[in-house]
């Protein structure tokens, strides 16, 4: 939820964090946001046409860097079921 933001992952912005908002969120929300240093990246549009943008975004800054998006250097797994 938009409003949990605030408690906990704000703390870790910084000049070059995006906050990419998807659906409505509250305006303080986002005003929080920026001054602690964050980018705002809110088109306005659907809150599916947001989340297709943002995973967009993120492949094409993983490759910009030379990373895979496919196979992220820390990701483990965690449950193993039978």
């Amino acid at each position: 939820p938009a409003m949990e933001y605030r408690h906990g992952p704000i703390s870790a912005n910084a000049e070059e964090t995006l906050v990419w908002p998807v659906g409505k969120v509250d305006p303080g929300v986002l005003e929080d946001a920026a001054r602690a240093g964050s980018a705002i990246a809110a088109n306005g549009t659907s809150p599916l046409a947001s989340l297709v943008l943002a995973q967009r975004v993120a492949v094409a800054l993983a490759r910009a860097r030379n990373l895979d998006p496919d196979h992220p250097h820390s990701l483990t797994r965690s449950v193993v079921l039978p």
